[in-house]
């Protein structure tokens, strides 16, 4: 992801992905943040913060991240130059990344939050990019071009079209989406795979993302293929699309749903996975009691199209080592 965010706005997407409204439009009046999206998407992710602050392991993983002092003073920085904390002031983000090349292109990040104080536009310009007024008159600023122009990467640029709400992304995503936000332009029609993808998902969940890319399946394939491993290789070719569903708290709740191409392929999907935890349980047997049991506890189940995996992982298994010089 951070090959196609720009040095200039590196930081704000890191802390971004780490609220009473007072938008210039009502709330009844907007439209919704997935409606926002293009018409298809690779990938999208959607993250709760406003929920996934509350629990243990956010918190845990954000003190540790103040107790590194390189990164604690660069978030005080960004915090004084633009007026926005985002650990604090953010509560939804939505991300659509439409190019798995990596060039930037349809790359969109939505954040909802309170950055009516936030000076981001202007803290941008200061660094470098230009200025421009879209339709509706909300101001959106553009990143200097990186590298030979040959390079074939894309602008990116970042808009606040409202007290609640940023938008950051290639330069014709953010363009689009302040369009369809101030309704000067209609959301636009979803691709009916897509529309399914997104309707399957349970947007109950906290952190949630929906995979959309036979290619990207494909690839891995390849890379397990050149490994020797061709059984392997052919089921996760066979990978149609994923959803990924997750809760938090002192643990991770995990909902996978794999979708495969076709009926048999579904079969190799599920032979593979229940494959893979056999191992798993004989690898941690003697060695991991931990690993060990959320491997047995762990749910595979054929659903005729795919497979549904349900796994809960202990937080202990997800949070950053203790640094040097900190306390527990």
């Amino acid at each position: 992801m951070t090959r196609i965010v720009p040095r200039t706005l590196a930081l704000l997407a890191a802390v971004l992905t780490c609220g009473a409204f007072s938008p210039a439009f009502s709330i009844e009046a907007e439209p919704t943040d997935l409606a926002l999206l293009p018409s298809s998407s690779n990938l999208v992710i959607s993250l709760d913060y406003a929920t996934l602050r509350k629990s243990d392991l956010v918190s845990d993983m954000e003190s540790r991240l103040d107790s590194l002092p390189e990164a604690s003073e660069n978030y005080r920085r960004f915090v004084k130059e633009t007026g926005l904390d985002p650990r604090q002031d953010t509560d939804q983000i939505l991300v659509s990344v439409k190019d798995a090349e990596g060039s930037g292109d349809g790359f969109l990040l939505v954040a909802r939050g309170r950055f009516g104080g936030s000076r981001l536009v202007d803290a941008a310009a200061a660094k470098g990019g230009a200025v421009s007024t879209l339709k509706g008159g909300v101001r959106m600023w553009t990143a200097p071009p990186e590298g030979p122009a040959s390079s074939g990467k894309t602008p990116m640029a970042m808009a606040q079209p409202t007290e609640s709400m940023l938008i950051f992304g290639s330069e014709s995503e953010v363009q689009r989406a302040v369009a369809v936000m101030t309704r000067t332009k209609s959301p636009a029609p979803r691709e009916v795979r897509f529309r399914n993808l997104l309707a399957g998902v349970d947007r109950k969940a906290p952190a949630w993302a929906v995979l959309n890319s036979k290619g990207l399946a494909e690839r891995f394939a390849s890379e397990i293929a050149k490994g020797g491993d061709a059984s392997k290789s052919e089921a996760f070719a066979a990978v149609d699309s994923v959803r990924v569903m997750a809760w938090l708290g002192k643990e991770v709740d995990l909902k996978i749903q794999v979708d495969a191409k076709d009926k048999e392929s579904a079969g190799l999907l599920g032979d593979l996975f229940r494959g893979m935890a056999a191992a798993g349980k004989l690898a941690v047997k003697d060695s991991d009691p931990e690993a060990l049991k959320a491997l047995q506890e762990m749910s595979i189940v054929d659903t005729g199209a795919g497979v549904e995996i349900k796994i809960r992982i202990p937080g202990s298994r997800l949070r950053p080592p203790q640094t040097v010089g900190s306390t527990e």
